[in-house]
């Protein structure tokens, strides 16, 4: 019973240490080695070194989408689409104003990077936010928000 127990423990040990190992190799990327339209290239920048700036790392999960463009569409503000890796924001977006367009960005790159759910917070509640309420609530949601990223960081790895 002793060398199964020993044994059990030496595997785990080997397992987590090849996973340890294996993710360390796997693909980085950062925001500017993936295709994002240029309107809304400085906001995407700017996300990253907000979240990095939490200590978190988000490069293993940034590898995992292909693009963020801006598309025409009346159908949604924005969209993650998994099985095709990329982000698309609308560019009725930006009629509303910065804010919105920035709140859009946080919210898929939060679907995207970091797996959040509507409801996790501010800024990935499922109905749009008026600009107004953004702009005049934004620090807090973006804290509140960066706090979440960062509970979630295992998931960017």
């Amino acid at each position: 019973m002793k060398h199964i127990k020993e044994s059990i423990i030496v595997f785990f040990i080997f397992a987590g240490s090849l996973w340890i190992g294996l993710s360390h190799f796997r693909e980085k990327k950062k925001m500017k080695d993936i295709q994002i339209s240029s309107s809304i290239l400085a906001e995407c920048l700017n996300w990253e070194r907000k979240v990095e700036s939490m200590g978190i790392d988000p490069s293993g999960a940034i590898a995992r989408i292909s693009s963020i463009k801006v598309i025409k569409t009346e159908e949604y503000a924005g969209v993650y689409d998994r099985s095709g890796s990329r982000i698309e924001i609308s560019s009725r977006v930006f009629d509303k104003g910065e804010y919105s367009v920035r709140s859009t960005i946080y919210h898929e790159l939060g679907h995207a990077v970091f797996k959040l759910e509507h409801g996790d917070c501010g800024i990935m509640n499922d109905r749009i936010l008026s600009e107004e309420y953004l702009k005049d609530n934004w620090d807090n949601l973006v804290t509140e928000y960066l706090k979440k990223c960062y509970e979630k960081r295992l998931e960017s790895i």
